[in-house]
Order: structure tokens, then C-alpha cells, then sequence
């Protein structure tokens, strides 16, 4: 993971960051942002999450937060 985790943040135009459930404490997921330009306020976004945890909710609160 530990690998991933470094090429995905190794530039300015991503960034990798971890969902974690704080009632259980544990790392349920990621969110990935891509191609970031900050000149036309864009990026891709992507949200991967642990098959429990899908359809409860999650995904919405990391969009609305992010």
C-alpha cells in the first residue's frame, strides 16, 4: 500500500487521502483527486470504499465535505 500511497502523491496534480469511520477507528477507504488545476478549478475525483461500507453514506459526506 505503502507504494501506492507515495506514487500517488508524489506531484502537485494528485493527492491521496484516507476515509476512516470513527465509530469503528479503522481505514475504510480512499478518496483520490487527479489531474488537479488549480488555474480552471478542476480535477477528477474518485471515492473507493470496502464493500461494507458502501450505501451507507460515506461517499456523500466526502463529497460534501471535500
Amino acid at each position: 500500500m505503502e507504494p501506492y500511497i507515495e506514487s500517488s502523491n508524489n506531484d502537485d496534480s494528485s493527492l491521496l487521502l484516507g476515509i476512516f469511520a470513527n465509530d469503528a477507528n479503522m481505514h475504510i477507504g480512499n478518496v483520490h483527486l487527479s489531474q488537479i488545476k488549480p488555474y480552471h478549478s478542476s480535477c477528477y475525483f474518485g471515492v473507493m470504499l470496502q464493500k461494507d461500507f458502501i450505501e451507507k453514506g460515506y461517499a456523500y459526506e466526502v463529497t460534501v465535505w471535500s
